[in-house]
């Protein structure tokens, strides 16, 4: 009776040894299987005005314009963070310096931009001073901060005096956010109009004529949307 009794044990051991024996080898064949794929994550929607980075002149002949952040939907900047306007990368795809003596029209067209870039500078400034931080005006004062460095950038090339601009005599004042942004949407206009008539005087000066057509593109196509988004609310 004993026998028997082991007899049928070692039997069940047996099974129960071949069970756990199939159970590694399948477990071992299985192991590394490819595992199902992780879900994509998604980025945070940008916001604001901006554009990114290379927000600056880029290589390719023309300076070209910071874009939306791409990838995961990220937040754009534009240069540096929430800028529009040129960036410094452009100092490495200039044209070559014109060698000789700069005629008088061509200072005089260097001494204008400048003016009318501080200018711009200033009234923005008086807008934030009126109405607090508020965006598209921070973010378009420094890049017209990047279009004077342009500027002087020029005059220091060529060995010019970088003139002194005087300040606004009078700070304008708005009686609401939306008519400070219609006003400088037409202060945008005003400003590519003067460039479209500067860039004919440095013509001679490719160097020149490129960062004035940056300046001026960068007035119509960055600057002059985002006030006239703002006026539109």
């Amino acid at each position: 009776m004993l026998k028997k009794r082991l007899v049928k044990v070692g039997f069940f051991t047996l099974v129960l040894v071949g069970v756990v024996a199939f159970s590694l080898a399948v477990m071992a064949d299985t192991s590394y299987a490819q595992g199902p794929g992780g879900r994509g994550g998604r980025g945070n929607q940008g916001t604001g005005y901006q554009a990114n980075p290379g927000t600056g002149i880029q290589n390719g002949g023309t300076m070209g314009y910071g874009q939306m952040g791409q990838g995961s939907m990220g937040r754009g900047n534009m240069g540096t963070a929430g800028q529009i306007g040129i960036g410094q990368g452009w100092l490495c795809c200039l044209p070559d310096a014109v060698a000789g003596d700069v005629p008088a029209d061509v200072i005089d067209a260097l001494a204008g931009g400048l003016a009318d870039e501080h200018n711009a500078y200033n009234i923005y400034q008086a807008v934030i001073d009126q109405f607090g931080a508020v965006r598209p005006f921070t973010n378009i004062q420094r890049a017209e901060a990047q279009h004077i460095e342009a500027l002087e950038f020029l005059f220091d090339r060529y060995g010019i005096a970088v003139p002194d601009v005087a300040p606004l005599a009078d700070a304008p004042q708005f009686s609401t956010l939306v008519d400070a942004c219609a006003a400088a949407a037409d202060a945008e206009v005003a400003n590519f109009a003067l460039y479209d008539s500067w860039i004919a005087t440095v013509q001679d000066y490719p160097d020149m004529v490129q960062v004035f057509t940056s300046l001026r593109d960068a007035s119509e196509f960055q600057h002059l949307p985002a006030f006239e988004n703002c006026a539109s609310f």
